[in-house]
């Protein structure tokens, strides 16, 4: 785990992101009673929110790999998810895109995070 250089953009997300993850927590594994499917469903929208976390404060976390198929595998679900309940919500898919868009920008695009060496220009 390695920190980076702090940019306030990516901490304006911070309160947004905590604030979720502990709402989905709360929903999800306590209010809710789930099965298997649901616990691993659940569970992989939190390692979402949670990279999300890692992203706004800029922490370099596992490997780009890891969560570029987290993030593959979590719109796989959200469609199977969508497609289960017949319909999509307009406030929900506002949240949900803001949360799949920062993992991708964590897993695709940053290369602030993701450069190992990093060369000062003088």
């Amino acid at each position: 785990m390695q920190i980076t250089k702090w940019k306030s953009l990516r901490l304006l997300w911070l309160p947004w992101f905590i604030f979720h993850l502990y709402i989905y927590i709360e929903i999800s594994f306590f209010v809710d009673s789930p099965d298997v499917i649901q616990v691993i469903r659940s569970l992989m929208t939190s390692s979402i929110l949670i990279g999300c976390i890692f992203y706004a404060l800029g922490i370099r976390f596992l490997n780009r790999t890891f969560w570029q198929s987290l993030l593959v595998l979590g719109i796989i679900d959200e469609l199977i998810g969508w497609f289960e309940e017949g319909g999509l919500d307009t406030v929900t898919v506002v949240v949900i895109f803001s949360f799949y868009f920062v993992l991708a920008l964590y897993a695709f695009q940053n290369k602030t995070i993701w450069r190992f060496h990093q060369v000062s220009e003088t």
